[in-house]
């Protein structure tokens, strides 16, 4: 099953309404935390590695379920996930529905289906439980993934023992990379900073299915990047690959050769909370932190946020050009260029809508920099003033 016919017979039919043109806002607000204009759907462009590999794309969506616009209600959404889910176990022999499961009902997901029983729960009063779904396509297959966001109140957005307490059952006797993260949440400074966001699955067998754990900080020095891909030393990491991600920050961010690595980011692109969401997403590092079952070190993978960090799309795809050619994975660079046109086209200048999101960065066993861009197609934005 290819990408367009997946899309077109099973997410396409949960993904939800078109929002009404002349109430985009409205939609939005209450739509999708994926993306800062509400649009429902993210893509991915997961760099080559190789000059002689290719780049994986993927897409990431928060279904909506049947109502022509989200109200606020979670239950909708969440059994919409619930149902694509389900057809695709029946369709892609790689799905595997033991951790979702697992999650769904340790986090109390599965307690919201039912609307009857929130029908006075508003997105002001806290964080409503979401579920959003990605889909990667591989030489090896289609695999898919399960973002979990467990509910919350105003002022009690779940802490990292919420996630600890649903995932330390599934280890077993191999607690070792748990036990890591969780003493530098504890003892570490720049550890301390962290809040959490999301729990996320792979929908694979248990002896393959990764736990990650989705983090922020306000913290975006440098120095606190490496310090946070590292937990404090206790992975390990070469100055070769210190100096590599510091390369990719110059390039994309346009950081001067007097930037120090203590310092904060500069903000390039002020949080619009007219777009569609009162909190900003974007404020700060985003990190996932990554369990294996055999594991005995965590992974720890970086999102930057070149929205609020980059220039502008055009500065930010010229960096990360210049940095691909320069390391000899320039092949598709072109490829990407046009990606990045073809969406633009839906917009009219001057509504401002970024494109680049996020790019993700972390390191492979031989030290190698893996970067993947995340790209917003701006499905409301473009509603507010292009002619579509």
């Amino acid at each position: 099953m290819d990408l367009l016919l997946l899309f077109r017979s099973i997410v396409l039919p949960k993904i939800g309404h078109f929002p009404d043109a002349s109430r985009p806002h409205a939609c939005a607000r209450t739509r999708s935390i994926l993306s800062y204009d509400g649009s429902p759907i993210e893509y991915c462009w997961k760099w080559n590695e190789f000059a002689n590999d290719n780049p994986e794309i993927r897409f990431c969506i928060e279904p909506a379920g049947n109502g022509l616009c989200a109200d606020g209600i979670p239950g909708g959404k969440l059994r919409a996930t619930d149902g694509i889910l389900a057809e695709l176990v029946q369709r892609l022999p790689t799905v595997d529905l033991e951790r979702y499961d697992h999650f769904r009902n340790s986090l109390r997901l599965s307690d919201w289906r039912d609307d009857s029983l929130h029908r006075d729960v508003h997105p002001g009063q806290g964080q409503i439980p979401r579920m959003s779904l990605a889909f990667e396509f591989t030489r090896k297959g289609t695999f898919t993934k399960v973002y979990f966001t467990p509910p919350g109140n105003p002022d009690n957005v779940p802490s990292f023992d919420t996630f600890v307490e649903a995932v330390r059952p599934i280890c077993y006797h191999n607690t070792a990379g748990l036990d890591k993260f969780t003493t530098y949440l504890s003892c570490d400074t720049v550890g301390a900073t962290l809040r959490p966001l999301v729990l996320a699955i792979d929908c694979v067998s248990p002896q393959k299915s990764r736990t990650k754990f989705y983090t922020e900080t306000t913290m975006t020095t440098f120095t606190s990047v490496i310090n946070v891909m590292t937990l404090g030393g206790q992975i390990p990491l070469t100055q070769s690959s210190t100096h590599e991600l510091w390369a990719l920050f110059r390039a994309v961010l346009g950081l001067d050769d007097k930037f120090s690595q203590d310092e904060q980011l500069p903000v390039q692109n002020p949080f619009q909370p007219s777009r569609a969401h009162p909190v900003d997403y974007y404020n700060g590092l985003l990190y996932y932190v990554n369990l294996t079952p055999q594991g005995q070190i965590p992974d720890v993978k970086l999102y930057l946020p070149v929205i609020r960090y980059g220039r502008s799309d055009a500065d930010i795809t010229r960096g990360l050009q210049q940095f691909m050619i320069s390391r000899r994975r320039g092949q598709y660079v072109d490829g990407f260029q046009r990606a990045i046109e073809t969406i633009s086209q839906r917009q009219k200048a001057g509504n401002s809508h970024r494109i680049q999101t996020y790019i993700a960065c972390a390191f492979d066993k031989s030290g190698s920099l893996s970067l993947t861009s995340y790209l917003n197609p701006g499905v409301y934005t473009s509603l507010e003033i292009a002619d579509i």
